[in-house]
Parts: structure tokens; C-alpha cells; sequence
């Protein structure tokens, strides 16, 4: 789950995996190459498709809640498996 504060300008990290989330509070702009913008409204619930990163702008405050089935304990193992790493040229040193 994470809480986005009113006024926030943010980008997703890029997903791995196909998983379900749901906007449980707020109002939102959510920017995708497939989508366009769009702007969604609690309560709100979709998929993320493997490959997704999201630009966002929360209008509200916003609690956003992502579902990410495994039996994996480890929080860095989990990462790795949810997460795509890539370089950020933006970035010094490439880190994502």
C-alpha cells in the first residue's frame, strides 16, 4: 500500500509481473504509453500488465494498494521478481 499525498507528481517503478490493484482513496491521473491519461477515482480497481510504468498525479490523497501473490518471504527476493531493473541515463551511475 502506499499513500500518496495531495499535489504529488510521481513515476512506478517498471513491473515484472501481471497483478491486480485497487485505488481505495482519492482521485488520481495515472499516464501509461498504452493508456494515455486518465484520471481514476476511488474506489477504483484494475490490472497491471508486465511492462507497466505509470506517471501519476494524485489530485487528493491517495491510498493506492497493489496485490503481489507469492511464498516468498524475502523482501529483496520479491523485488527481483516483481521489479524490472533497468538503467535511468538520467541518473548518475545508470541506477534505476
Amino acid at each position: 500500500t502506499i499513500y500518496i499525498p495531495a499535489g504529488s507528481f510521481l513515476t512506478s517503478k517498471i513491473h515484472n509481473t501481471e497483478h491486480p490493484f485497487v485505488i481505495v482513496t482519492g482521485s488520481i491521473s495515472v499516464w501509461t504509453k498504452e493508456t494515455g491519461a486518465v484520471t481514476l477515482h476511488a474506489p477504483f480497481h484494475g490490472v497491471t500488465k508486465p511492462g507497466t510504468q505509470r506517471i501519476l498525479f494524485a489530485h487528493t490523497d491517495t491510498c493506492w494498494m497493489t496485490f503481489h501473490p507469492t511464498d516468498e518471504t524475502d523482501l529483496a527476493v520479491i523485488e527481483d521478481q516483481i521489479i524490472m531493473k533497468h538503467d535511468n541515463p538520467l541518473l548518475e551511475g545508470g541506477q534505476p
